[in-house]
């Protein structure tokens, strides 16, 4: 029986068709690839496998094709969902399999910041006793993301007018210019530098921080300088959850003081909180 010469042709060209497929590049709207893959088009983009992640270190529910196991290295996927378990939380966006964790591909920013309101022009004067510090009174910041965030809490208070005559001849003073402080004495009735002060205090979902404040007021023959306000920061780390609304208020207790008009409590003796500058709070996503 002769051979088939027509199965032996299209045997041969199977091989050939298959030796070049296996050697070459695949393009997509070009016929001039420029790597294994190369997809041109001036209108649309490539889009990723979209899945429904539960956690960072949950490969599930992608899987090898191959193996039916985990994702190799590499594998590229779109995430659909949010996580608010605190741990290992995924949000949408796209991630890349590696060594048994997704990865984002994408920078986590989140950053807010809380201003006091209502200063006017001389900022919020005060009382001895509480004082509240609209900006920051039944306010809740929500993370986008969970893991550590930076609060930075800035406050500034300035002190109210100065009693006309020191009660003692020995005052301890400071140069508010400097803020270094310095021991002067004087003799007479023409000087008084005093301190006034007060504790701010930042009550973040349920834990109290205390910031303390003072500042110095002076009297010199006739001449009276007040609201030399003091800039004080505090920093604190918190362990956030992503989606929870925390709570926070912040209040001033300003103490007592016989040395300034009215004890502090009233007129002129008032003090500052706010003057020029605004008290603030920052919240800022640090890492997970």
């Amino acid at each position: 029986m002769a051979p088939n010469i027509t199965h032996y042709i299209s045997v041969f060209s199977m091989l050939i068709c298959f030796s070049f497929l296996s050697h070459s590049q695949v393009g997509i709207n070009t016929t001039s690839p420029e790597g294994v893959l190369d997809v041109n088009s001036a209108t649309s983009g490539i889009v990723f496998p979209r899945v429904a992640l539960t956690a960072r270190n949950v490969a599930a529910p992608v899987v090898n094709p191959n193996t039916g196991g985990a994702p190799v290295n590499g594998t590229y996927v779109f995430n659909t969902t949010t996580t608010s378990t605190g741990t290992n939380d995924v949000y949408p966006g796209l991630y890349v399999w590696y060594n048994n964790e997704w990865v984002a591909q994408y920078q986590k920013s989140d950053s807010k910041v809380f201003e006091q309101t209502n200063r006017g022009a001389e900022g919020l004067r005060t009382v001895n006793g509480v004082n509240a510090i609209p900006g920051f009174i039944n306010e809740t910041f929500t993370p986008k993301f969970s893991g550590t965030y930076r609060l930075e809490i800035i406050v500034n208070y300035g002190g109210g007018f100065a009693e006309d005559k020191p009660t003692s001849s020995t005052t301890n003073q400071v140069n508010p210019g400097s803020g270094h402080r310095h021991r002067h004495t004087y003799v007479g009735d023409e000087h008084n530098v005093v301190s006034q002060e007060g504790e701010f205090t930042f009550n973040f979902n349920g834990t109290n921080y205390n910031v303390y404040a003072n500042s110095y007021s002076t009297y010199n023959a006739g001449q009276r300088y007040y609201a030399i306000w003091f800039q004080t920061s505090y920093i604190v780390y918190l362990d956030l959850v992503s989606g929870v609304s925390y709570d926070f208020n912040m209040i001033f207790n300003q103490f007592e003081n016989t040395k300034i008009q009215n004890n502090g409590n009233s007129g002129d003796g008032r003090g500052y909180i706010g003057v020029h500058v605004p008290c603030y709070a920052e919240f800022n996503f640090i890492s997970d």
